[in-house]
This record gives C-alpha cells, sequence and structure tokens, in this order.
C-alpha cells in the first residue's frame, strides 16, 4: 500500500468520524423561547403517524411541536429541522373529520396541508423547561403577635372577654380561628399558623 493512498484513506475516515460525531446533534434545536426541539425523521428510521408521534412526544415529557402563520420560535424550529431539509413533518393541530380523516403538516416546501393521518412521516417533539415556582409571600399576621418561630399568637382573656374552659378553647382556636391552641402549658394564647407556609 502506498503512502499516498494511506493518507487519503486516514483523510477519509478521520472525515467520516466527525461526520458521525456531529449528528446526533443536528437533530435538535434550541430556540429563542428556551425550549428544546428535537426531528425524529427517515434517517433515524423514527417516522411515525400522527397518533403516534402525539404519544411518542407527551412520553418523552414535551409535546409534538406546531406551526403558527406568525413568526414565532416554534416556526423557526420547524424550519431548521424539517423546511430546510426539505423534510415533510407533522404539526400540533386537531385532525379534520371532513372527506376522511387527516392531519395537519408542513410540506418539503414548509407549506401547511392536509393528509391522511396513517401515513407515517416526520415529526418534531417540543420541550420546555418547567418554570420556576415563585417564593411564597410571608405571612402577615394583622391583629397579631408574630412570635420567632414564625407563627402568629393572640390572648385572649378577662380584658377581652375571651376566657374559655380548655376544651371551649381548643374548639373556637380549630373552628372559628383556623389554627390551634398555643402548646405552651395549655396557657390561653392562641397560636394561627399561616395558611401561605402550611
Amino acid at each position: 500500500m502506498s503512502s499516498r493512498f494511506l493518507a487519503a484513506a486516514i483523510a477519509v475516515l478521520a472525515l467520516a468520524s466527525c461526520a458521525a460525531a456531529s449528528t446526533p446533534a443536528s437533530y435538535k434545536h434550541t430556540a429563542k423561547d428556551g425550549c428544546e426541539y428535537e426531528v425524529f425523521n427517515a434517517l433515524r428510521n423514527r417516522q411515525a403517524e400522527w397518533d403516534e408521534a402525539v404519544k411518542s412526544c407527551i412520553a418523552k415529557g414535551g409535546e409534538l411541536a406546531g406551526y403558527s402563520k406568525d413568526p414565532c420560535a416554534e416556526n423557526d424550529a420547524m424550519y431548521e429541522l424539517c423546511t430546510k431539509r426539505k423534510d415533510t413533518c407533522w404539526v400540533n393541530k386537531p385532525p379534520v373529520l371532513e372527506h376522511g380523516r387527516r392531519c395537519h403538516l408542513l410540506s418539503q416546501e414548509g407549506h401547511p396541508l392536509l393528509q391522511g393521518c396513517h401515513q407515517k412521516v416526520s415529526y418534531v417533539c417540543k420541550k420546555c423547561p418547567k418554570p420556576t415556582p415563585k417564593p411564597e409571600p410571608k405571612p402577615v399576621c394583622k391583629d397579631f403577635h408574630k412570635g420567632k418561630d414564625g407563627y402568629c399568637y393572640k390572648v385572649f382573656n378577662a380584658i377581652s372577654k375571651g376566657q374559655k374552659t380548655y376544651d371551649g378553647a381548643v374548639k373556637y382556636c380549630k373552628d372559628e380561628m383556623h389554627g390551634e391552641l398555643s402548646p405552651l402549658y395549655g396557657a390561653p394564647l392562641q397560636r394561627i399558623v399561616p395558611t401561605t407556609i402550611r
């Protein structure tokens, strides 16, 4: 084997290995909306009927990607993963039952069309990050004393005409104030558990 042939063979192998490494990444597209889009097509042997595509995306924790007449990040993703590659892809719109059950898709040219739902077509799954939960507001102890433990307290005594028997105090705190009697040695001190932190 000549040195020239050997060098050429090594170069071809190097190019092939680079192409193989970059292929998986080309199946995905992260759009401006922060969502990740992934195409399942003939190259991956993953084309599916419309119903199968919908179920597949849901099983992956996402949804079938859609398409809108207005410019949006989802349209950009469909263009990058489908239209740019001259591929036909299902669209997340309810099937049309007139003239037989037909489903929405984008043609190779990027035009919206209707086609029989049982045909095997490429599709794109959309998966968006879950929103960060908002911190719960701190409890406000209106007309109560806020303790260091975060609970709200209020004293009922002879001055406030709120004295009761032990059982009566327990019932009053629970039923009327939606709280509980303070566990501090049975003292007539009511502890309110703020619903915002429970």
